[in-house]
């Protein structure tokens, strides 16, 4: 194993790392829909390597220190990375502002609502622009909305 992968299985530094694996983009799949000789798509192979090389990072919740960001706004090969990264944490862009809904990103989570964190930037900094928030300071807009997206992915999970 190179010393960068030793890196991570020294659990010591309590530290993880994402690895872009399906992003939120549309053009996303210009780069990670692009099939191997040898058999699957990028995004394909990066999860299985990912799932490989954390096997012995494994903690107590069942996920390794290393994740994967799978966007929101790609359903159907988020609910087919979950099946087949069992121990990997997702970072999940895309809700919000890139079209992906909390009933879209539910199947990047295990059946006991775990394995995923939400990414919404954009969604709540920018809140306060938007017509529901609109008579509310730019700090109240940016906090209601973040009550509304935990709100909003609490009920479809």
């Amino acid at each position: 194993m190179s010393p960068e992968i030793d890196v991570i299985h020294d659990v010591s530094h309590d530290k993880g790392i994402f690895v872009l694996v399906k992003t939120s983009n549309k053009s996303s799949g210009e780069l990670q829909d692009k099939k191997f000789s040898g058999g699957g798509t990028l995004y394909e192979n990066m999860g299985e390597l990912i799932e490989k090389l954390s096997k012995d990072s494994v903690g107590k919740y069942g996920y390794s220190r290393i994740g994967a960001v799978v966007g929101a706004t790609y359903k159907e090969r988020a609910a087919e990375l979950r099946q087949k990264l069992k121990h990997t944490f997702f970072l999940i862009p895309g809700y919000g502002a890139q079209g992906g809904t909390a009933q879209d990103l539910k199947v990047c989570f295990d059946s006991r609502k775990l394995g995923g964190i939400v990414n919404n930037s954009r969604g709540i900094l920018t809140a306060y622009k938007g017509e529901k928030y609109k008579n509310m300071t730019y700090q109240k807009a940016a906090r209601q909305a973040a009550l509304d997206m935990q709100k909003d992915i609490w009920e479809a999970l």
